[in-house]
């Protein structure tokens, strides 16, 4: 059987035909909803913010209670780094 008798064989779909469903359900599936926008700008405002706090504590001096605090908002941004789709 040559390659036109399986295109046109009942039952057996046209090779075209299967790559253009793989394509539209490969767009389908990388598709990103609304609900998924907003969790992604909210954890990338939460990152600016938990930067903006890390830089704050910076200034404020040397103590044991701001060194921890610095590490736990560094630890903050890296957790909302993670979060973020690459």
């Amino acid at each position: 059987m040559n390659a036109d008798e399986r295109r046109s064989a009942p039952g057996i779909p046209e090779t075209e035909s299967i790559d253009r469903l793989f394509l539209e359900l490969s767009q389908f599936t990388k598709a990103t909803t609304g609900k998924e926008l907003k969790l992604i700008k909210a954890i990338g405002e939460a990152r600016s913010k938990a930067i903006e706090l890390g830089q704050k504590i910076e200034t404020l001096g040397c103590s044991y209670e701001l060194t921890q605090a610095s590490v736990m908002c560094s630890d903050l941004v890296q957790l909302l780094n993670n979060a973020l789709p690459h």
